[in-house]
């Protein structure tokens, strides 16, 4: 399901960030806020497309598991060399 009004890159949190690594690091388009790391709770006014603070403490993205049952994709899929 999407939000309403689909929101900048810049306000849509960062899956790599969130969840393993993001190697695009300042570059990337997506959100890295370190401080919604430790949340588990999407913003709700981000759901509704109205919360557009880039520095929200609440996650700019739909949670389908805790982080900590949340597998790394890159873990999963690729072999480390």
């Amino acid at each position: 399901m999407t939000t309403a009004v689909e929101l900048p890159k810049n306000l849509q949190d960062c899956y790599f960030y969130y969840y393993s690594t993001c190697k695009k690091g300042a570059t990337c388009s997506y959100r890295h806020e370190p401080a919604a790391l430790g949340h588990e709770e999407t913003c709700k006014l981000w759901l509704e497309s109205k919360c557009f603070n880039r520095q929200c403490t609440m996650r700019h993205m739909k949670i389908q598991k805790p982080r900590s049952q949340t597998k790394c994709y890159w873990k999963i899929n690729h072999k480390v060399v």
